[in-house]
């Protein structure tokens, strides 16, 4: 969760940094382009809540992990001038599936595998962890950002 929360967060900072300080977009423009985000966590959490009896975990897992391994690709190879819908589309609806799949499957492993009177306590250090890897992820990435636009 560490990870793919850090990594999570500064893909949507970094993707702001590209609407607003490459593609020049307005901050209202910027933030349209984070809807599909939001349309695609809707839907996946209930999907991965329906198959996580009826598929084995570590395949959802890894499926989620590849689907949203693109996102980053494409955000890598797009060029200014392309439109959003060419590329950023497919990022930004690919990029939260992995978490939001993780997050439900990780809910649903802490409610299963700890006792009832000590649930509360590991869904709290559960979403500790995702908490830190938010802000271990956008610090680094602020600071390598900053970095390399004071250049």
């Amino acid at each position: 969760m560490f990870f793919t929360w850090a990594a999570f967060n500064a893909f949507q900072y970094i993707s702001t940094l590209f609407f607003q300080e490459v593609q020049d977009i307005s901050p209202l423009q910027t933030s349209l382009r984070f809807l599909p985000m939001t349309v695609v966590g809707l839907l996946v959490n209930p999907i991965a809540g329906f198959l996580v009896a009826r598929a084995n975990v570590n395949t959802l897992l890894g499926v989620s992990a590849v689907i949203t391994a693109v996102a980053p690709i494409l955000m890598a190879v797009i060029s200014p001038e392309w439109t959003f819908w060419s590329a950023a589309f497919v990022a930004m609806s690919l990029i939260p599936v992995n978490a939001d799949v993780l997050w439900t499957m990780s809910s649903l492993v802490i409610c299963r595998a700890f006792p009832a009177e000590s649930q509360a306590l590991a869904g709290g250090v559960f979403n500790t962890i995702s908490q830190l890897g938010n802000s271990v992820g956008l610090a680094i990435t602020a600071a390598t950002c900053n970095h390399k636009l004071s250049i």
